[in-house]
């Protein structure tokens, strides 16, 4: 009788002295900040290649060794601690002074809802222009300090990437590679288990579980 195939990840240990990778891995600030990106390339650039530029899934892979090496390593550790420095400073700093007059952050909201959103290529719910300028509205109010929300879908593989080669593109075919699933490969994760609504168009009730990313002065939400 056959037995069932589980997958097993075993995932490394972040060292102490570098716990907070973790929390630039899943704040989407790293979409923008070179430097940012740069402590989690500087780990393992081939692996940083094969996830994709995906600093959240990129620490679930990444070997245990480089991780301690990294630690032990005073040249990585005193960029770390000035990029750590701006990170923090970046998200103590106050909002616009525009925006603290016409805007008040503790009981206004601004609701954005975009059916893509192209923040960065490790998170895949976009295929061209509409998704890149919906992204930059959101990068753009992260640096105001808005009071924001972003609110879009959650597609299950996200958008698939198309190659063409010269053979191919003249005949008029491309080729399909179709991405992993977002959800399993840790590019988002639940924000709230259960939301209870009510459609105008579907008579039953819905119950959307809700997934997000945190971007620093608001967290996008996909249903």
């Amino acid at each position: 009788m056959p037995g069932t195939l589980y997958s097993i990840e075993v995932q490394p240990k972040i060292p102490q002295a570098l716990q907070r990778l973790d929390e630039l891995a899943n704040n989407l600030i790293y979409s923008w900040d070179r430097q940012i990106r740069g402590l989690f390339f500087r780990l393992d650039r081939e692996l940083w290649e094969r996830t994709g530029h995906n600093p959240k899934l990129f620490l679930r892979r990444i070997d245990q060794r480089k991780l301690e090496e990294a630690a032990d390593d005073p040249v990585y550790m005193q960029d770390y601690a000035k990029v750590i420095s701006i990170y923090d400073a970046y998200l103590k700093a106050k909002s616009n002074k525009v925006v603290r007059k016409l805007i008040n952050p503790q009981s206004d909201l601004i609701s954005y809802s975009c059916a893509e959103f192209g923040l960065h290529e490790s998170v895949p719910i976009y295929s061209g222009g509409l998704g890149i300028l919906a992204g930059d509205h959101c990068k753009a109010a992260s640096d105001m300090g808005l009071p924001f929300v972003a609110v879009g879908m959650l597609y299950r593989q996200g958008y698939f990437t198309q190659l063409t080669q010269p053979r191919l593109h003249s005949l008029g075919y491309t080729a399909k590679v179709t991405l992993p699933r977002l959800r399993s490969q840790g590019y988002i994760s639940v924000t709230r288990p259960r939301l209870q609504s009510q459609g105008d168009i579907i008579e039953d009730p819905k119950h959307p579980i809700v997934w997000g990313r945190t971007l620093e002065s608001y967290t996008s939400m996909f249903e």
